[in-house]
């Protein structure tokens, strides 16, 4: 997707002593419309949407941690966030302890509505290459993009 046309959620976070006070909502409202300026004003027609990395709950342990992410994907959940369903690639360089994640898609008014295979894969892409820098060349990155073309 060209620049402009998908917002990204690289991290966020409201303070423990804060939470469930709102405030984690009314940023994310706030937030939400500057994909939106950001598209129009790259000649767009609006925002695909915002895509949103989250821990993902599968195969963790109940406990504090499974918890807690499995509150952070209902927040994004209340808001209109949809699971999207790609995988997210892991990079060959990722520490053992990485997390694994879940991409996660709030609609922007420019999205068509299609959930499909080759969205899913623009997604990815789009993280990677415009989101983290990664070479769209590179060969992890392909791999993952083609297991995408494949589910």
């Amino acid at each position: 997707m060209p620049v402009g046309r998908l917002g990204y959620v690289h991290y966020f976070a409201v303070r423990a002593d804060l939470l469930g006070q709102g405030w984690g909502s009314r940023i994310l409202a706030a937030s939400l419309p500057l994909g939106e300026e950001a598209a129009l004003q790259h000649g767009h027609d609006g925002c695909v949407g915002t895509l949103l990395e989250v821990e993902a709950v599968a195969g963790l342990p109940p406990g504090t941690t499974r918890q807690m992410r499995a509150r952070r994907q209902e927040f994004y959940r209340r808001h209109g966030a949809i699971v999207t369903g790609a995988k997210y690639p892991r990079p060959p360089d990722a520490l053992p302890e990485m997390p694994d994640f879940v991409l996660l898609f709030i609609p922007g008014r420019a999205w068509n509505f299609h959930l499909d295979n080759a969205f899913r894969r623009n997604l990815v892409r789009s993280l990677m290459v415009e989101g983290y820098g990664v070479p769209e060349d590179a060969a992890w990155l392909q791999a993952a993009l083609a297991r995408t073309d494949e589910s």
